[in-house]
């Protein structure tokens, strides 16, 4: 048995944050690449996002593909809620 105790706490330094604008809505799941330098994001507006890294070095990425996901005005079943990529990252569903 290991006594020992681990902090939960994780420090995050300003240079490390990235900002990614783009979605409408709040993001629901985010899914790294297996084999490349992109990051897939879902969310309620109906999209999913994948984005090239690394980032400008204004510490923003502008690189991205923007995927909708329904095209019907007012649809209410649009939310991207998963996504996964499939084993070398050459396919996202």
């Amino acid at each position: 048995e290991n006594d020992e105790k681990v902090s939960d706490r994780v420090e995050t330094f300003s240079n490390d944050v990235i900002i990614l604008n783009n979605h409408a809505s709040e993001v629901f799941m985010c899914a790294w690449n297996p084999s490349m330098d992109l990051l897939a994001s879902g969310s309620g507006d109906g999209t999913a996002c994948i984005w090239g890294f690394p980032p400008e070095k204004n510490g923003r990425s502008d690189r991205h593909v923007l995927l909708k996901h329904s095209m019907e005005v007012g649809d209410k079943n649009k939310d991207v809620t998963t996504l996964a990529w499939n084993k070398d990252g050459s396919l996202i569903a």
